[in-house]
């Protein structure tokens, strides 16, 4: 294999790997801020609030909001499609 081919293929693969972390990255803080916003808006809501109404309060679509709420520790079902803050 020539010194080339070998330097193109570190390259690649050096490239790879950095899109790789970005996208990684990209996703945690987008979760981190979207899960901070619905927790902000579930503070001022202690008795739990709708999908659709944090939603609306947020600014979040809808499909993200169950996401987010599905997948966040601090944030729990509390029947139903309501959430309330993990007290």
């Amino acid at each position: 294999m020539s010194p080339e081919i070998t330097i193109g293929l570190a390259i690649a693969l050096g490239l790879v790997i950095i899109i790789g972390i970005k996208v990684g990255l990209h996703r945690v803080v987008r979760f981190k801020m979207d899960e901070s916003a619905i927790q902000a808006c579930l503070k001022a809501q202690p008795e739990g609030e709708t999908v659709s109404a944090i939603a609306n309060l947020t600014g979040i679509d809808e499909a993200r909001v169950e996401a987010v709420c599905q997948q966040s520790k601090g944030i729990q079902p509390d029947g139903g499609k309501r959430w309330r803050l993990d007290t």
